[in-house]
């Protein structure tokens, strides 16, 4: 079995240090074999999925190693998400799951309204990079259990998942633990902005349970509810 280097840095010094003494005739098979052997490896590594993406089951706390990209979190798992710097600069996360994912160890990304997020949406996947100022960006983020718009998920009243007509609450999974860092959660209903929260109040939503009451009113069928795809949690 050749020896095996960590890095490709570690490849180049083996080189300098080994390699380049041909002219003195220093080299053996067993040089030539290390040298080809671990290029071989890296250039194996080099698709962002060379090792499979790991699937995190477990609803406890997690963190990533280098050689990770593609985590996807399954089984409703609720703990939180710590990631290092790997050797793409690049993670894609995948919330499969009807909770957030919370970041620790002071982890944030900034999405492409400039605002830090500390939060994983449920069912919503992430790909993020890292900026050459060290920050971590959003580069595109998707979601489900609706139809995007590309920034927010469009529920219709009457339609699968949606909210149903007549009836004056709606409990949707995707929905919990949804929140802006006021305690304010801003919807829109038919491109109307209604706030949860304030003076401006026009219903009531537990970000818990995920409940949305508009008691006395009922819900219109055919109306859309749009919620952003990215927030915080309360």
């Amino acid at each position: 079995m050749p020896v095996q280097v960590p890095t490709i840095d570690d490849e180049i010094a083996y080189i300098l240090e080994k390699w380049i003494q041909n002219s003195a005739q220093l080299i053996t098979g067993t040089i030539g074999q290390n040298v080809v052997w671990n290029l071989a490896q890296f250039i194996k590594q080099n698709p962002e999925n060379y090792q499979k993406a790991t699937v995190v089951a477990s609803s406890s706390n997690y963190t990533t190693n280098n050689n990770q990209c593609i985590v996807i979190f399954t089984n409703n798992a609720s703990g939180t998400l710590n990631w290092v710097d790997n050797r793409w600069n690049k993670y894609y996360f995948v919330n499969a799951t009807n909770n957030i994912r919370a970041f620790s160890n002071g982890k944030f990304y900034w999405d492409i309204n400039g605002v830090a997020k500390i939060t994983i949406p449920a069912r919503t996947s992430l790909y993020i990079a890292k900026g050459d100022d060290d920050y971590w960006y959003e580069v595109t983020a998707s979601g489900s259990g609706g139809t995007s718009t590309g920034s927010s998920l469009r529920y219709v009243v009457g339609e699968t998942d949606g909210p149903v007509e007549g009836q004056s609450t709606w409990q949707h999974d995707s929905l919990r633990g949804l929140g802006g860092i006021d305690d304010r959660y801003l919807f829109t209903m038919d491109n109307v902005p209604m706030m949860s929260y304030g003076t401006a109040k026009n219903f009531d939503f537990n970000s818990t349970d995920g409940i949305i009451d508009i008691t006395p009113n009922v819900w219109v069928g055919g109306s859309g509810l749009d919620l952003p795809l990215m927030q915080t949690a309360n």
